[in-house]
């Protein structure tokens, strides 16, 4: 049943609520309230704190503000895709697929690359990438793209990707987005030859 001790207290804190009110309402000046003490109404506190809340709500904002403009600026020619988030998945048919096991290559796994989506052969679902950097490593081989991987970009698009290695030790590219091209005209002459179906 019933406490009396508990009973006591919630009596003892409302009428202490109650003086606070009735203090407050007085104007809450020192000693026309009865309150020898100058301390300001306790709704001055809240406010003051809830200001203090806000301006550190806002530097907070601010700072993940500042950070996202920071890695914007680090991608900057990079173009938001909305429909793909960043990073990696472990489920093949996603488009930012790389295998749970995979192999850490310093300077190959672990950055992005650019490069240009040169081949694909619509009929076997697969393409390649050429890339200038990953040729200094894989001298003999462009970068296997698997249509899982591939999202909307066509033959001659200019892409910044991750890569990861296939099973064949090869590299594989994932992670696809849309670059700003630094030489448009070789896009065309790619588009061009695909249409004639001639090879480059």
């Amino acid at each position: 049943g019933f406490n009396p001790a508990m009973g006591m207290m919630q009596q003892f804190m409302m009428g202490s609520m109650m003086c606070q009110m009735m203090a407050m309402m007085n104007g809450g000046c020192g000693g026309c309230g009865g309150t020898p003490e100058a301390t300001p109404p306790p709704v001055q506190d809240s406010e003051e704190t809830q200001r203090m809340l806000g301006r550190q709500v806002l530097a907070n904002t601010r700072a993940a503000l500042s950070r996202t403009d920071a890695r914007r600026a680090t991608q900057d020619d990079e173009e938001e895709d909305d429909d793909v988030r960043p990073g990696p998945s472990s489920n093949s048919a996603h488009p930012n697929y790389r295998p749970s096991e995979m192999k850490l290559v310093p300077g190959v796994t672990d950055r992005r690359f650019e490069g240009r989506l040169k081949l694909w052969f619509e009929d076997k679902g697969y393409g390649f990438i050429e890339c200038e950097d990953l040729r200094k490593v894989y001298p003999e081989i462009d970068v296997f793209l698997h249509e899982n991987q591939r999202r909307h970009f066509s033959r001659g698009d200019y892409i910044s990707f991750s890569v990861f290695l296939n099973y064949r030790g090869k590299p594989q590219g994932t992670e696809l987005r849309k670059r700003r091209d630094p030489n448009p005209s070789q896009a065309i002459a790619f588009a061009n030859s695909a249409a004639s179906g001639g090879g480059v």
